[in-house]
C-alpha cells in the first residue's frame, strides 16, 4: 500500500507540476500576442511616418529644383551679359 501511496502522490504532484507549466506558457502566449500587437501597431505608425516624411520631400523637391534652376538659369545670363563666360 506504501508504495501505491508514494505513486500516487508522485503522479498528483507530476500533474500538478505540469498544470503550473501550462498555466505558465498561456501567461507566455498571452504576453507573446500583446507583442505582436504592439510590434504590428509600431510598424503601420511607421509606415505612416515614411509616408508624411517622403510627401515632404517631394514637396520640397518641387520648390527647390525649379528655383535651382531659376537660380542657374539668372548667373548664366548674367556671365553671358558681362561677358564672363
Amino acid at each position: 500500500m506504501n508504495t501505491e501511496q508514494e505513486s500516487l502522490e508522485i503522479l498528483r504532484r507530476i500533474e500538478s507540476n505540469l498544470a503550473k507549466g501550462l498555466e505558465v506558457q498561456n501567461e507566455y502566449l498571452a504576453l507573446a500576442k500583446q507583442n505582436f500587437l504592439k510590434s504590428g501597431a509600431m510598424v503601420e505608425q511607421s509606415i505612416k511616418l515614411q509616408e508624411v516624411s517622403v510627401q515632404r520631400q517631394k514637396r520640397i523637391q518641387a520648390v527647390t529644383l525649379p528655383l535651382i534652376l531659376v537660380l542657374a538659369a539668372s548667373v548664366l545670363y548674367i556671365g553671358f551679359k558681362w561677358n564672363i563666360f
